[in-house]
């Protein structure tokens, strides 16, 4: 299917094949930045349920 050196990644909308070790491993640091920049999953919650808290507050406060 494909050699060591290639690996196919989907996309939101393609896909993308990658060759070569210097392109894998540009695509695993981005991955690995993107993953430690995530929030935890109670964090992120807790990130949303502030956000919509801020919300509703500021449409009480334009009513």
């Amino acid at each position: 299917m494909f050699t060591q050196e290639q690996k196919v990644t989907q996309r939101t909308k393609s896909t993308l094949l990658i060759e070569g070790e210097a392109e894998l491993t540009y695509y695993e640091h981005a991955f690995d930045m993107l993953r430690s920049a995530a929030l935890s999953p109670d964090d992120s919650l807790a990130f949303r349920q502030q956000t919509i808290d801020s919300i509703a507050q500021e449409e009480e406060l334009n009513e």
